[in-house]
């Protein structure tokens, strides 16, 4: 049986209240990445390709965090802005979401000092 939406908004509510602050270090950036999607402040835009018959639009930056600070980030994020998790994590530094039709991922290379957006409305 599938939880109605309101009942997993609610849930995630309580959880970003209880571990919210806790959970990451990283804060909203005025500006916004990809499909309107938040970026943490610090963040520099190292490549931007656009979407095209055969790949999903990617965006790429650099930012002084762990791979872990990152994914919180957006685990704490991307529910307050109408995104959903789709799929299970296959990776502890990927996630992917969605919204509607629209979806994106997260991935970061640690070892790299990046992390990339890619998605597709």
């Amino acid at each position: 049986m599938k939880m109605p939406a309101i009942f997993r908004i609610i849930t995630m509510y309580f959880l970003i209240v209880a571990i919210g602050s806790a959970a990451t270090n990283l804060k909203p950036a005025a500006k916004t990445g990809l499909l309107g999607v938040p970026l943490p402040e610090g963040a520099k835009l190292l490549e931007d390709k656009p979407e095209t018959d055969k790949t999903d639009s990617r965006q790429t930056y650099a930012l002084n965090a762990t791979a872990q600070e990152i994914v919180e980030f957006y685990d704490t994020l991307m529910p307050t802005k109408g995104w959903e998790p789709y799929g299970k994590p296959f990776r502890p530094d990927w996630r992917a979401y969605q919204r509607g039709t629209a979806r994106i991922g997260v991935g970061v290379d640690e070892q790299k000092g990046t992390f990339s957006l890619i998605g597709h409305k």
